[in-house]
């Protein structure tokens, strides 16, 4: 069903959730509010324990191109583009401004995505020219037929909505500087040998893709996905011995679920079955 006053298709479909961008008229172009209904529809997904994964993509040739400059709030724009303005007066207006608005909570949802025990994944359809998107996701499979760029430079404005922190955690200083001060266009191929995706598929195959890698995943216990994205996660804030306290503390927690000690059960009865018939044979043959 469409989300509410937003350009999105949300379903589910069994243990799947789908999210379509659904403004193909616009390239899928973000208005305000759609930063608010997509971070409803991820904690819409949250609270649903039947949903273990949740798939993104676009209705038509874009994934995203970014904001709807046509939607931008008109009293913006004196600060914006005009060069009499009070500078001190515009810092401060565009800082509550900001705050409170699509960036803030964007990275509110990112923080949501990161901890999850649920998967997400992106299935990159055409032109993501707001590449910030994919990069705090679990996976990103891109059709052949993609094309990237986070162009915020060009504008003369730094990237938000958690971009200079996740990208350089994802694939180093040097790759995320490339990216995000050139500007540049790049293909599909090129992002997968940036490690800005996890695999390149023909478009006619990618949704079928991005469902085959949720359903491969998701049939592990539902607290192992989360406690291990957990540690990765504070893992890219902490020093090495840190970070080793925090996977030690997280995989104790993991060996006390049921899961395991029903897998270490079985594993010591099927053992010492092994060994009682290997004695039985060895003692027939003797």
């Amino acid at each position: 069903m469409e989300s509410e006053g937003s350009g999105f298709i949300v379903e589910k479909k069994g243990a799947i959730g789908y999210v379509y961008f659904n403004r193909p008229e616009k390239l899928n172009a973000w208005r305000q509010k759609d930063y608010e209904a997509f971070e409803d529809i991820v904690n819409g997904f949250e609270a649903d324990n039947e949903v273990r994964a949740v798939i993104m993509t676009g209705n038509g040739k874009a994934f995203t191109v970014g904001d709807d400059l046509d939607e931008m709030p008109q009293h913006l724009y004196p600060y914006l583009f005009k060069n009499d303005c009070d500078s001190a007066e515009a810092g401060k207006y565009l800082l509550n401004w900001s705050m409170n608005q699509p960036y803030h909570i964007v990275v509110k949802t990112i923080l949501t995505i990161l901890n999850s025990g649920k998967i997400y994944i992106a299935a990159v359809n055409g032109i993501c020219y707001q590449s910030e998107l994919i990069y705090p996701l679990d996976f990103v499979l891109a059709a052949d037929t993609a094309i990237f760029a986070q162009g915020d430079v060009r504008w003369g404005i730094v990237g938000a909505a958690g971009s200079t922190q996740t990208l350089p955690r994802m694939v180093g200083r040097r790759r995320a500087l490339e990216i995000m001060l050139t500007g540049e266009e790049f293909t599909a191929q090129e992002a997968y040998r940036r490690g800005v995706v996890n695999k390149v598929v023909p478009l006619q195959d990618l949704m079928a893709e991005a469902e085959a890698l949720a359903r491969k995943v998701i049939v592990h216990p539902f607290h192992a996905i989360k406690l291990t994205k957990m540690a990765v996660t504070k893992a890219q804030d902490l020093p090495l011995v840190q970070g080793l306290e925090v996977e030690g503390y997280f995989s104790r927690i993991s060996h006390t679920r049921e899961n395991y000690v029903k897998f270490a059960q079985n594993f010591l009865r099927e053992r010492r079955e092994r060994r009682e018939m290997q004695k039985k044979k060895v003692e027939a043959q003797g």
